[in-house]
């Protein structure tokens, strides 16, 4: 049972690093291209694609945890008895 969860875990992890580092380049690229603009308005809005993809890497996080606190507490196998 244990194994099983940190396999669970395990998966968690790897799915969330990568949706994390797909997350990364995209605001690399976006940086890439507020340091290299010069009109301000361009420069704003890049910003706010930025604070909303920063956001998307907190939910991910928030998420993961949240799943490592089912998988420790079994609440899925639980599920299936019903």
């Amino acid at each position: 049972m244990m194994q099983e969860n940190s396999k669970k875990k395990r998966s968690a992890t790897i799915a969330a690093i990568i949706a994390i580092i797909g997350v990364l380049v995209f605001i690399a690229l976006f940086v890439g291209l507020l340091l290299g603009l010069e009109s301000i308005i361009a420069s704003g809005f890049l910003l706010i694609y930025i604070a909303i993809l920063v956001l998307i890497i907190i939910s991910i996080i928030v998420c993961l945890i949240q799943r490592y606190k089912e998988i420790d507490k079994n609440e899925i196998e639980e599920a299936k008895k019903y």
